[in-house]
């Protein structure tokens, strides 16, 4: 239930709530385990490099003279690709530095598998993207059992771990789906349109195709806080969903500015770690400051979450 004006006034604001995040990755370091893990597999673990189909891909692009600068870049980019990144499911799976286009240098040289066939690369895809969804379903529900030890929220019995994390799991997978078919519904029809409209005029045909990373955006924004609803609650998918357009609703400007400072600050620490990498050693370091603060602003989020749809918040 959300709570009425007075309790919110009693909510710690944004700032507070992102110190509270790190706060609590401080007291449980060991919250930052899997994404540590994760990346460094991605960082020094086997490859399954795209090269060959990307640059089957690029030679066609090439023969294009309006696509040729795009073949061109798809080809230094090729022999950096790691489909294992999948494993890191965009938006809301575990967080890695390691997530773009892989290190050319490393201490040590990884194993590297070339894949040339698109069925292969289509199955690996989903295969891995399923197994990331259950790494963040396991690394999710270990924060917001951490954070649930308070009256508001009752800590998750040891016992209920292993049920709400398939729970968690197979939810995600469903949410993961029903983006892709939004995504899909989406772009097909705009594409469609956009490529008519610019028989007609080619500015106004791009605005058009513009439409649909706005919408993109406005869809994420009201989703947000979907993993927390399903990982700390328990709610399904559509009560998660409306309880997350409700948070939007009764607190767009906390909200909104929890979610800037979480971009912002995630933004910024992935540029600087990624301009510090060296391919030595180090790496492990920023490896190491990546998965805190991103370990510390997930958590934020869910403190955020918990004291603003419990019925009784503590004050500050």
């Amino acid at each position: 239930m959300m709570q009425n004006k007075k309790q919110q006034a009693y909510a710690p604001g944004v700032f507070a709530t992102i110190a509270a995040g790190f706060d609590l990755a401080t007291k449980h370091f060991w919250l930052i385990l899997i994404p540590v893990f994760l990346d460094s597999f991605l960082w020094l673990g086997p490859r399954l490099s795209l090269r060959l189909l990307l640059e089957q891909m690029a030679g066609l692009w090439q023969q294009e003279g309006a696509m040729a600068a795009m073949g061109e870049q798809l080809m230094l980019l090729a022999p950096r690709t790691n489909l294992f990144t999948s494993l890191s499911v965009p938006l809301f799976g575990v967080p890695v530095l390691m997530a773009g286009a892989s290190p050319e240098m490393t201490p040590l040289t990884p194993l590297v598998w070339e894949l040339d066939s698109i069925w292969t690369m289509s199955g690996l895809f989903l295969l891995l993207s399923v197994v990331g969804l259950l790494l963040t379903a396991v690394y999710l529900t270990l924060i917001a059992r951490t954070i649930q030890t308070d009256k508001t929220a009752p800590g998750m019995p040891a016992g209920q771990m292993a049920g709400r994390i398939l729970f968690v799991w197979l939810r995600l997978i469903g949410v993961a789906l029903v983006f892709i078919f939004f995504m899909m519904l989406l772009y097909i029809p705009l594409a469609l349109l956009s490529m008519v409209v610019s028989l007609l005029s080619a500015s106004i045909g791009l605005l058009v195709l513009l439409i649909g990373p706005l919408l993109v955006v406005w869809v994420v924004l009201a989703c947000y806080f979907v993993p927390q609803g399903l990982v700390v609650y328990g709610r399904s998918p559509v009560q998660a969903l409306l309880t997350s357009l409700q948070l939007i609703r009764y607190h767009g400007q906390t909200a909104m500015g929890l979610i800037l400072a979480v971009v912002i600050i995630g933004g910024v620490l992935d540029q600087f770690l990624v301009l510090m990498e060296d391919g030595s050693w180090i790496t492990f370091i920023s490896i190491l400051a990546h998965a805190f603060i991103s370990t510390s602003l997930i958590a934020a989020t869910f403190i955020y979450y918990r004291d603003r749809v419990t019925a009784v918040v503590r004050p500050q």
